[in-house]
């Protein structure tokens, strides 16, 4: 999956947001969990870290880390984790794994 240089900026400007809760609870809603289990089994490691570090901001709150925990986050992290040379992503992932 190739991501444009815009894609890319916009997960950077979710990540400056997503610390709000309602921003949380607005993109749970709409989704975004299973989206970014997809995005961290990818070959990226920019959006990899960027899909562990949204996800882990994520796992703060318990009702959606068990929703993350129910729909396999855990396998897909350590996909993710496997596939990833660069350190940074990898602290990334598991942060979000111990979260």
């Amino acid at each position: 999956m190739l991501f444009s240089s815009a894609q890319i900026e916009a997960f950077y400007l979710l990540l400056n947001v997503i610390g709000r809760a309602e921003v949380k609870a607005a993109v749970v809603a709409e989704g975004i969990i299973p989206l970014l289990i997809k995005l961290l089994t990818g070959e990226n490691g920019t959006i990899v870290r960027q899909a562990s570090d949204t996800m882990k901001s994520l796992c703060e709150v318990p009702e959606y880390r068990q929703m993350a925990v129910d729909t396999k986050v855990f396998e897909s992290l350590t996909t993710g984790m496997q596939q990833i040379i660069d350190t940074k992503a990898r602290v990334a992932i598991a942060q979000a794994v111990g979260g």
